[in-house]
């Protein structure tokens, strides 16, 4: 079953799915590491990846500091075993 909310923008036949574009939201959860020594708006985080998973399709997308609600970026890998740099403003 699928379930859709908000404005209609176009009709389409039921029985014809195939323009129909399907997303499902995803998300990683990490721990924070520590601050950064000489640049405390960079967080190093760890447990979000593996330490050989491929993190270049992930930098550039936000990060949310769930108890304070502040954003971040993810800015790349830190070390070598799975860890990242994120930027908070």
């Amino acid at each position: 079953r699928m379930a859709f909310f908000g404005r209609i923008l176009s009709s389409m036949d039921p029985k014809d799915l195939k323009q129909l574009q399907l997303v499902k939201m995803k998300q990683k959860v990490g721990v924070m590491d520590r601050v950064d020594k000489q640049e405390p708006s960079l967080i190093i985080c760890k447990d979000m990846f593996k330490a050989d998973s491929d993190i270049q399709s992930f930098i550039g997308l936000k990060i949310l500091h769930e108890s304070s609600g502040a954003e971040g970026v993810l800015e790349g890998s830190f070390g070598q075993d799975g860890r990242i740099k994120v930027r908070f403003k």
